[in-house]
């Protein structure tokens, strides 16, 4: 079943989960050969997936205002090959898309891009 911070989805497609990786400062200074580096740590681990939810309109409806309540919270994603990404930062929650659904037994598609930073 795929879930976005416990809220079930039809589809969950990740577009990318990152790791985090080493960060660096490189750096030139005029005078002087060859470049400065500092290291910054851990970072860079960002992810954006696609949520797509199948049901009548006012339940995507409803569904779209779960999904934005949990921008600036740190969640679990499960996707659709049940694979789970824990400790995500949701940073943006983007417009909320609607569309007729044909030939499904429900009248209304609703999709969300929610894009973050893994913390954890």
């Amino acid at each position: 079943m795929a879930t976005i911070g416990g809220i079930t989805c039809t589809f969950v497609k990740p577009d990318f989960v990152r790791g985090p990786k080493q960060r660096l400062e490189v750096w030139q200074s005029p005078g002087l050969d060859g470049y400065g580096a500092q290291s910054l740590g851990l970072g860079d681990a960002e992810f954006r997936v696609t949520a797509v939810f199948y049901e009548v309109s006012a339940d995507v409806e409803a569904w779209f205002r779960l999904l934005e309540l949990l921008q600036g919270t740190i969640v679990s994603i499960t996707d659709d090959w049940g694979l789970t990404y824990t400790g995500l930062l949701i940073v943006r929650v983007g417009e909320p898309l609607r569309r007729a659904a044909w030939g499904v037994d429900f009248d209304t598609r609703g999709e969300l891009r929610i894009e973050g930073v893994k913390v954890a």
